[in-house]
């Protein structure tokens, strides 16, 4: 596109770098994987223990306020740690998602309480949060 005149969205010379390379392709693995889990969530709320759609959103809501409350501190760890705070974001969102399988796989459905999966959600939110945190040290990459 850029030989037409328009500006691409991502500058083709941006990818000769091994450092923009070797990030973009577990960002892109990363954020594929949490569009799914959400949405198998919120199948398995409606579809599955028949909660309304209003019940799924608010339940998933936990993961935003998990994100807000991480985004809200994370420019100083992002200062202070640099690149490694994607580290320890990725610290939490491991565990958080881990933790929603096992409860997941344990628990029956009829016994599953959406009060069960907000600590997991609230914490891999604030992870996530600060992987974004982390991105914004990348000095404009």
């Amino acid at each position: 596109m850029a030989g037409r005149g328009a500006s691409p969205l991502v500058p083709p010379h941006l990818f000769a770098g091994p450092a923009f390379t070797g990030g973009v392709l577990p960002a892109l693995v990363y954020f594929a994987a949490f569009t799914s889990i959400f949405f198998t969530i919120s199948l398995l709320w409606q579809a599955g223990l028949d909660a309304t759609a209003l019940e799924s959103g608010l339940l998933l809501m936990t993961f935003a306020i998990g994100t807000i409350i991480g985004a809200a501190q994370s420019d100083e760890p992002a200062r202070r740690f640099g690149r490694t705070v994607l580290i320890i974001g990725l610290a939490l969102v491991s565990p958080g998602m881990t933790s929603i399988l096992i409860i997941l796989a344990a628990v029956q459905p009829k016994d599953l309480l959406g009060w069960t999966l907000v600590a997991p959600l609230v914490v891999s939110g604030t992870g996530s949060a600060g992987r974004a945190g982390g991105a914004r040290t990348d000095n404009g990459i």
